[in-house]
């Protein structure tokens, strides 16, 4: 009797309050995780730039990534899941940050999506917040 109200007790409210989104960590020199895209952009009054974009092979819905670059800095964090438009679901990082980095390492800018789209951007200097817009 006592054994039975032991796990009634504690098996049960930890089974469900368990966390309903996984969480992975994933890097993007993973060729397994992650397609890299290279390609030459040119834009007006600029010289032409190598750039570098990596897009999730197999995501998993409804899942929270945390996806570092090829400098162990993170890069990316947000839940993948799928968004209504014009009655359709379409799948991807609708909230999420994304981090931007200095030359040297160092955070300088951090862009917050909400719904997939811009709401806030903080500013940061020598790894200290300068500024939001």
């Amino acid at each position: 009797m006592i054994k039975s109200i032991f796990y009634f007790l504690i098996l049960i409210p930890s089974i469900s309050f368990s966390q309903k989104v996984d969480t992975l960590s994933v890097h993007q020199n993973d060729t397994v995780q992650f397609h890299c895209i290279g390609a030459f952009i040119q834009r007006p009054c600029s010289n032409v730039e190598f750039s570098v974009h990596y897009e999730l092979k197999k995501p998993n819905l409804d899942t929270y990534y945390y996806i570092y670059n090829e400098k162990n800095l993170l890069a990316e964090e947000g839940i993948y899941s799928t968004l209504m438009i014009d009655n359709e679901a379409v799948p991807g990082f609708y909230n999420s940050k994304y981090y931007s980095y200095s030359k040297r390492g160092k955070l300088k800018i951090i862009f917050y999506q909400k719904d997939g789209r811009n709401i806030q951007t903080e500013y940061y200097r020598n790894g200290k917040l300068r500024k939001n817009k």
